[in-house]
């Protein structure tokens, strides 16, 4: 099992569209094979932020659902609208270790 922990860093003001468009977004995850384990948004923190995290079955599984992403033409439409919301994300793979209750 992997995980994709992605850090949104939203811009200033733009908080309440970037949630509106996360909403669209989910349905292309779930299209595609990815499933959305949960989002949350920073209560406490240097900047307004929303993390996500995604959930794979292994590296072929994640590879075959990004590839399939973010080549759906509907889909990349939605990500020109993100333009300007975002000022950076960050992300990382993670694999459980092996004394995790997730396996």
């Amino acid at each position: 099992m992997l995980h994709s922990l992605r850090t949104h860093h939203v811009a200033p003001g733009k908080m309440n569209e970037f949630h509106e468009l996360r909403r669209e977004a989910i349905p292309f995850f779930e299209k595609h094979g990815i499933k959305v384990v949960g989002y949350w948004k920073t209560e406490i923190g240097p900047s307004p932020c929303v993390v996500s995290i995604t959930a794979f079955e292994d590296w072929a599984q994640y590879e075959r659902a990004q590839s399939s992403l973010v080549a759906d033409p509907e889909f990349k439409k939605l990500m020109g609208r993100f333009q300007g919301l975002s000022l950076r994300t960050d992300t990382v793979i993670l694999r459980p270790t092996d004394y995790s209750p997730m396996q």
